[in-house]
């Protein structure tokens, strides 16, 4: 059969068969591809690594975000801040992914024990402080997912991981907060910058800026929002 494709592939019968073919493979993975994308962006925003971030959490934020800064502002939000907002909410929440990718590079882990102390503590679901079982598997739960488009105990072991990430910046580089700090200091009077004020200390977390900014590079991050 082969060869006698070999044969008659200058026909112009086999070229169109190969022809078409071509174009089936083209228009059924492209559309595949395609299907499979507007899926994504209409479920998530972005997508880090293999975590992705969900649309309707994102939602949630944002209008919480617009809400507050409303408020403050005391008058209509126009258009094109509102757009700034929710891009600096989507850069936060990629962010946040990120560093919970950098947590897990380093070897940061959170124990099923941590997450159940984190659940029963939290005063937002038990503001009594008596963690109720039923309420929390039968009401709490369901509803989370439905608000936000992802598993609560899966954000609480995520929002632990961010802590503890934050924890062990504080660890590594807690001794040396002073002496940077002065150091910024003397660099702000060489430079006759009066207009900063000293600076004291240096949040320990801030120090893991240049390795996360450059782990975040070596992450895939794939961005749905439009």
């Amino acid at each position: 059969m082969l060869d006698r494709v070999r044969k008659h592939a200058g026909s112009w019968l086999v070229k169109s068969v190969l022809t078409l073919i071509i174009l089936t493979f083209i228009f059924f993975f492209g559309y595949q591809s395609m299907t499979s994308r507007d899926k994504n962006a209409e479920t998530f925003v972005a997508r880090i690594g293999d975590e992705a971030i969900p649309r309707r959490k994102f939602e949630n934020l944002f209008q919480s975000t617009l809400t507050r800064f409303r408020e403050n502002l005391k008058e209509d939000v126009p258009t094109n801040m509102e757009d700034v907002l929710r891009k600096n909410v989507l850069d936060q929440m990629v962010m946040r992914e990120v560093i919970i990718l950098y947590g897990h590079h380093l070897g940061v882990t959170v124990s099923e024990a941590e997450m159940a102390d984190s659940i029963r503590s939290n005063k937002n679901i038990f503001p009594d402080g008596s963690f109720d079982l039923t309420y929390y598997e039968g009401t709490f739960l369901p509803r989370y997912r439905q608000q936000f488009g992802e598993d609560y105990e899966e954000a609480v072991r995520r929002d632990l991981l961010v802590e503890k990430t934050e924890l062990l910046a504080t660890t590594l580089f807690g001794p040396w907060q002073e002496e940077l700090g002065r150091s910024l200091s003397e660099i702000q009077k060489s430079s006759k910058n009066e207009t900063r004020p000293a600076v004291e200390t240096i949040p320990s977390f801030e120090l893991l800026g240049p390795w996360i900014a450059d782990f975040r590079d070596k992450v895939h991050v794939e961005i749905f929002e439009r």
